[in-house]
């Protein structure tokens, strides 16, 4: 899924492919916050936010997070 993160054609493919991941791994924050980060590099925060957040519930203590979300929120 990198290599479909990183090309902006197949960004859609790595959407899918990582919404797919993020339920067979519903409690893995990394997973989450990997879905999250791919959302914002297609430009959709509101989804990023989401699963950011999503995130952090799964991982509380996560500066890296906790940053993202205020990126995006201000």
């Amino acid at each position: 899924s990198r290599f479909l993160r990183n090309d902006p054609n197949r960004i859609k493919d790595a959407i899918d492919l990582l919404e797919t991941y993020a339920a067979d791994y519903s409690h893995s924050a990394a997973m989450k916050e990997t879905l999250a980060d791919t959302y914002l590099k297609a430009g959709n925060s509101s989804n990023a936010l989401k699963y950011f957040q999503n995130a952090l519930q799964l991982d509380p203590s996560n500066e890296s997070i906790k940053q993202k979300i205020k990126s995006i929120t201000k």
